[in-house]
Formats: structure tokens, sequence, C-alpha cells
């Protein structure tokens, strides 16, 4: 498969051109426009007066919680540190 380094699938220069698994690909996606936080990742989760936000991650097939975070910043320092370890040069993080 062939993955948009940028994201732009209409720039198809060779230098923006890499070859990647279906994983990859995925990683390197745009955050969806449905995204209720902006942060790929990243959950919110209301249970009365009480917001948390959630990071969960996921890779090779396996669903990863990082954990629950008061701040929206939190939650995603968390799963972008995360997915720079996992998906390496293929870590897209909005």
């Amino acid at each position: 498969m062939i993955d948009h380094i940028n994201g732009d699938r209409a720039d198809n220069r060779l230098a923006n051109l890499r070859e990647a698994t279906l994983c990859e690909n995925q990683w390197n996606s745009k955050v969806r426009a449905h995204n209720a936080t902006g942060v790929k990742g990243v959950q919110i989760k209301t249970v009365g007066a009480y917001t948390r936000y959630v990071a969960i991650i996921r890779a090779n097939g396996k669903k990863e919680h990082l954990g629950s975070f008061k701040s929206l910043d939190e939650a995603a320092q968390a799963v972008q540190k995360r997915r720079m370890e996992l998906h390496e040069d293929f870590a897209r993080h909005a």
C-alpha cells in the first residue's frame, strides 16, 4: 500500500509517498471530523458533574488504555507519547 506522508492524497510527489502496511496507513490518518475532543485517541466521558478525558491507543490489533485524566492536555500528552513509541514515523497526532 502507498501512504501519503503529509496526509494529502492529492500530493503525489515521490518525496511524499512511502510504502506502508494497512495499519501504518491508518496510523497516519487525520483526526475524524466527528471526534468530540479534536485529539486522536482521546475520548470525553461525563458522569454526573465530572468530566474525564480517556486516552486509548490501538496498535497491532490491540487496544491499550493509557489512563483517565482531568484535562484534555494531559490525555493528549499521554496518547501522543505512546503513539510516538508505537507508531514511530507513522505517528500523526492531529
